[in-house]
């Protein structure tokens, strides 16, 4: 494409390194937006040998790739960038057996100017709340019962925050969301104050209608 690239030996080498600091110093360690598959076999193994490391990913590198980026959108310019379909596919599996513990919006709201550039000078970073349920089933299906853990529980027990659950006596704080429900995702509907995102246009199924937090209902008006 004629642009300086960010090869994966860039992450690899760090991975390796902290792993390594891990293993020699003790303590834990996260990893966050992991995009390699020799970054998800590394911390894979460091798994297996007991060292206290997790790691989470960004749900956009589950779903673009390298070629994504052939039309030069900017609203595919992200850090890290987007890899080989393979490097893809191993997160995926990343996330389905363990390895990844977190699943990540990595919503980076950007104004026009950042990104209305070449791609070179286009500031990294895409919004992702409003459509990550939306992306997680279309990389996970119906299967979503774990993928949900990772987003919801995994993040409050790697900070040491109380888990929240559907008991009674228990303050609400749910989201609600019809799983076969279609939309398309206009500026129209758009509740960011930036457009970045590479779903602006599209028809997405899985729909949140809205959450209930501190006692209060708030229902989309999309």
């Amino acid at each position: 494409m004629g642009m300086k690239g960010m090869p994966s030996l860039s992450e690899e080498v760090m991975v390796k390194r902290d792993l390594q600091l891990l293993a020699y110093t003790g303590g834990k360690l996260h990893f966050s937006l992991l995009s390699t598959a020799g970054s998800i076999a590394m911390v894979r193994e460091a798994k297996e040998k007991g060292l206290n490391v997790t790691a989470d990913v960004g749900i956009h590198h589950l779903i673009f790739e390298d070629e994504s980026l052939i039309g030069y959108d900017t609203h595919l310019k992200v850090k890290p960038p987007f890899r080989l379909n393979s490097d893809r596919e191993a997160l995926i599996e990343g996330v389905k057996d363990g390895t990844i513990d977190v699943i990540v919006t990595d919503h980076q709201p950007h104004d026009l100017e950042s990104k209305q550039l070449e791609f070179d000078l286009a500031d990294f970073g895409i919004i992702g709340q409003q459509s990550f349920y939306s992306a997680l089933l279309s990389v996970f299906g119906d299967d979503t019962d774990e993928i949900i853990h990772k987003v919801c529980q995994v993040p409050r027990e790697l900070l040491n925050i109380e888990r929240q659950g559907i008991t009674v006596g228990n303050e609400a704080c749910l989201t609600l969301f019809t799983p076969e429900q279609s939309w398309e995702y206009t500026t129209t509907v758009n509740q960011s104050k930036s457009l970045a995102s590479p779903f602006l246009g599209q028809n997405l199924k899985g729909k949140v209608v809205g959450i209930v937090n501190d006692g209060q209902k708030l229902l989309n008006g999309y």
